[in-house]
């Protein structure tokens, strides 16, 4: 059952899709997993809708395609998550809401102080969070592609982050979307929403 947080309600939650394509391949592409781009942010947003409540709406701003090469590892070939963060935060800047909470999400993989990678990132207690699609595909492992269980991923992983992004650390309860994953076996164990704890917590 979904919990409906209350706290919420003043809240504008704002998506972003960020499209990495050079056109030699070097450090990704698309990867909508058979979904087009605004399909999945679409039917992101209308999950989100349903656990988050915020009565200030949710928008899906135009697509970023190009990002610093500062935020980019080249030998290693992914995103510097951190670095990538502030970067967005300055564009979450622009919006005079304070009550604004910003998602990327990025179609490329990326690493973390510490993380060989990261499903995603988030400021804790910010404005903004990512979440990064390659690692929640099935065909990154080599394995047999699975759409529903993809967009199932997407959806858990951003709740996770946004929840950050409204305070909340991790939650021990396995089932709990704020639970962390160490694995995506972790990620497909637990639900998409916040158990009553976490739910009673949240942006507080």
């Amino acid at each position: 059952m979904t919990i409906v947080v209350p706290s919420l309600v003043a809240s504008k939650l704002l998506l972003q899709l960020v499209a990495l394509n050079k056109k030699d391949g070097q450090y990704g592409a698309a990867v909508v997993n058979g979904k087009d781009d605004n399909s999945l942010l679409k039917y992101t947003a209308e999950q989100l809708n349903t656990i988050f409540h915020p009565t200030e709406g949710i928008s899906i701003l135009k697509s970023i395609e190009q990002i610093p090469d500062f935020v980019i590892d080249v030998h290693r070939r992914q995103c510097i998550s951190d670095l990538l963060l502030d970067w967005l935060l300055d564009t979450a800047a622009t919006f005079k809401n304070h009550n604004v909470k910003f998602l990327a999400v990025c179609n490329f993989d990326a690493y973390s102080n510490g993380l060989n990678f990261v499903f995603g990132q988030a400021h804790m207690n910010g404005k903004v969070a990512a979440v990064y699609l390659p690692r929640l595909t099935q065909e990154f492992y080599g394995l047999k592609k699975n759409e529903d269980l993809f967009i199932q991923r997407v959806v858990k992983e951003s709740v996770h982050e946004l929840g950050h992004s409204f305070g909340l650390g991790h939650c021990p309860m396995h089932t709990c979307v704020m639970h962390f994953s160490n694995s995506l076996a972790d990620t497909d164990a637990k639900a998409k929403d916040f158990c009553q704890n976490c739910a009673s917590r949240v942006g507080r």
